[in-house]
């Protein structure tokens, strides 16, 4: 049945759900790859959250979303992840 989600009847179409399905699973590869390699993070993460940021607009799996996004800190430099944090509250980073 329908959730009430945002878009769930364009993403149920049969060629974007194939479409879908095969950028979900390149861009996933690309995540487990990219995520160990450090010097890809300033754009390999952006990639995942607006990934799983989709999952949670577009999916019921609220919980996943937002537990898969915040695994992304627990790659990031600790030095890094304090800078942006400074910033964010007008330090100097």
């Amino acid at each position: 049945g329908h959730s009430g989600r945002p878009f769930e009847l364009i993403a149920t179409l049969p060629f974007l759900a194939m479409a879908a399905s095969i950028i979900v699973v390149l861009v996933e590869y690309a995540l487990a790859i990219g995520l160990l390699i450090r010097r890809w993070h300033a754009f390999i993460i952006p990639i995942g959250l607006a990934l799983h940021g989709a999952f949670f607009v577009i999916l019921p799996v609220n919980t996943y979303s937002i537990t898969m996004m915040t695994l992304y800190l627990a790659v990031l430099h600790p030095d890094a992840l304090h800078r942006f944090i400074e910033r964010m509250h007008g330090g100097k980073g």
